[in-house]
């Protein structure tokens, strides 16, 4: 007999049909919110070691805004004396570009990007990313990012809920995070099911635990979260992560492109963005 599991974001008990198990953890996917989350969840502060670093830094060092093929981001970019925050700031670059014209500042649970932030000239506090947020003013922020870090977080509803006071009036949120609603996702899957979870590669890249994910999104999830924490959506970017910056390999290259064909056809991506306001 199965053991219920408990849905960490909608709170949903469920009994786990449709499992991805793998070396030291497992994949579960609610079917009330569709969120799929990792148990036991990863700490992120554990992953990004300096040697980590190094190997992506091809990744890490660029940022969304890089992008030639997002130009619906623009409207959201024109930032000069505003106070922005950004979320899991990483090695900084994107508060690198706004810091001379803005008030900015980042958080990072990470000590091994300090020095990356300390280079750039950057503003940062490094910890728990909840007591950071305590420490900060309420309805102080214009702009407020969430780059690829949404997927990482213990409690997502929470760390939202908790922004939502640091939000100036009229200021935005940007969340930027991953999207299992695409045809990448979808083929790891399949090769998973039909291999009897012989095959895991695919499947264990796709949701991408070893690099901090401890959740894979689609819309309706994140739609809830958003009706919970009462914030409206403004306008919804989908997209994928250029295959450059997230392999050198050619081979690798040539098939995340293929895949990426696919999901312009049908209108589907690895990446989801939300504009967000009260």
């Amino acid at each position: 007999m199965k053991t219920m599991e408990i849905c960490p974001v909608c709170k949903t008990e469920f009994i786990p049909l449709y499992t991805f198990a793998f070396k030291d953890y497992s994949v579960f996917t609610c079917p009330s919110c569709r969120v799929r989350f990792s148990k036991p969840f990863i700490d992120n502060s554990e992953v990004y070691k300096s040697e980590y670093i190094r190997k992506r830094e091809v990744y890490l060092g660029g940022t969304n805004l890089d992008y030639k093929s997002i130009p619906s981001l623009e409207p959201y970019m024109n930032l000069v004396n505003k106070k922005i925050l950004d979320i899991g700031c990483g090695m900084g670059c994107f508060l690198e570009k706004l810091k001379n014209d803005n008030d900015v500042l980042g958080l990072e649970v990470s000590h091994n990007f300090e020095s990356f932030l300390i280079e750039k000239g950057v503003p940062y506090k490094i910890g728990d990313i909840e007591n950071n947020l305590l420490s900060l003013p309420d309805s102080y922020y214009d702009l407020i990012t969430f780059w690829d870090v949404f997927e990482h977080l213990y409690d997502p509803l929470k760390i939202l809920t908790m922004v939502k006071d640091k939000l100036s009036p009229d200021g935005i949120i940007i969340n930027w995070t991953n999207n299992y609603d695409d045809s990448i996702s979808l083929f790891a899957e399949m090769s998973y099911r039909l291999s009897f979870g012989n095959l895991r590669f695919l499947m264990e890249q796709s949701f991408n635990r070893m690099s901090g994910h401890n959740y894979n999104f689609v819309f309706e999830t994140l739609d809830f979260i958003y009706r919970q924490t009462e914030f409206k959506i403004l306008d919804t970017i989908i997209t994928d992560t250029p295959a450059e910056r997230l392999t050198e390999s050619i081979t690798m290259r040539f098939l995340l492109n293929l895949f990426y064909v696919f999901n312009k056809i049908f209108k589907k991506g690895k990446i989801i963005c939300h504009i967000l306001i009260r």
